[in-house]
């Protein structure tokens, strides 16, 4: 749309270690102008793991009549949290990442105000224009990822949200805590603002080469993710992790670190 010449993209920077969600909140203030309509937002970074303020941005937009768009893909089955505390005009996720349903199932949320205003993909008109099913035309459909859905919701369901993200805090703590005054090692990932996902760097060394080493040398599988020009290695552990994992991953990083 942009190279259209229908909208102007205006990128925010946001500190990679913020002390607060005040911090970040004032960023976004600073950046909305008269010609704001609409922010997306990511719930979660999937780079660092940091926890955005949604409500409070949503908050902020709506009192100045900007839509906000919210990417909740890594959110869903992470962290607790509900559609309607979030206040958002439109919110996407999937099932795949932290509730364990196959790939190819996701979830669209549309404010019911807004329904009328969508214009479908696609030239079905047998659905009412304030209705979302009138969204949802896309020809054939995945039928053996849909059908999954009930037994992967009901395995999240008898975790529960809450004990599944203070089980991945901890998780994460056990590592950022070990690491994080290591010589040679950087953590970018504010570790209160976060949750399961977390990412750091080893000084002096590059990150492919690091991500290639950890899974040839230790079996242990990491990603590589760009932050800005720079790049860092992001660690996901899941419920399934033992701690001892996350103890054999700490060894590994000193001992690359300090060769």
């Amino acid at each position: 749309m942009e190279k259209r010449g229908k909208i102007k993209i205006k990128y925010l920077e946001l500190p990679l270690l913020p002390e607060n969600e005040k911090e970040i909140l004032n960023e976004y203030a600073k950046a909305i102008t008269e010609k704001t309509r609409v922010i997306m937002l990511t719930h979660i970074s999937n780079v660092n793991g940091f926890i955005v303020p949604i409500k409070k941005i949503t908050a902020l937009a709506r009192g100045k009549n900007i839509d906000t768009i919210v990417d909740s893909a890594h959110a869903l089955g992470h962290i607790p949290f509900s559609i309607p505390e979030l206040d958002a005009d439109f919110v996407g996720m999937n099932l795949h990442k932290w509730i364990g349903n196959p790939i190819g199932a996701g979830v669209l949320y549309v404010n019911r105000k807004r329904v009328n205003e969508m214009q479908p993909l696609f030239g079905d008109t047998k659905q009412a224009e304030n209705n979302i099913l009138k969204l949802a035309h896309f020809g054939t459909i995945p039928f053996a990822v849909h059908l999954t859905i009930p037994t992967s919701l009901k395995f999240h369901q008898q975790l529960g949200t809450q004990r599944i993200t203070e089980r991945l805090h901890h998780l994460k703590n056990v590592w950022i805590s070990e690491l994080q005054n290591h010589n040679g090692v950087e953590i970018v990932t504010p570790a209160r603002l976060s949750c399961g996902i977390a990412s750091f760097k080893i000084k002096n060394k590059p990150v492919p080469e690091t991500v290639q080493q950890l899974m040839k040398e230790f079996k242990i599988f990491t990603v590589a993710r760009d932050i800005g020009k720079e790049k860092c290695i992001r660690v996901t552990p899941s419920v399934y992790t033992l701690e001892n994992d996350v103890k054999e991953f700490i060894l590994a990083i000193k001992k690359i670190s300090n060769s």
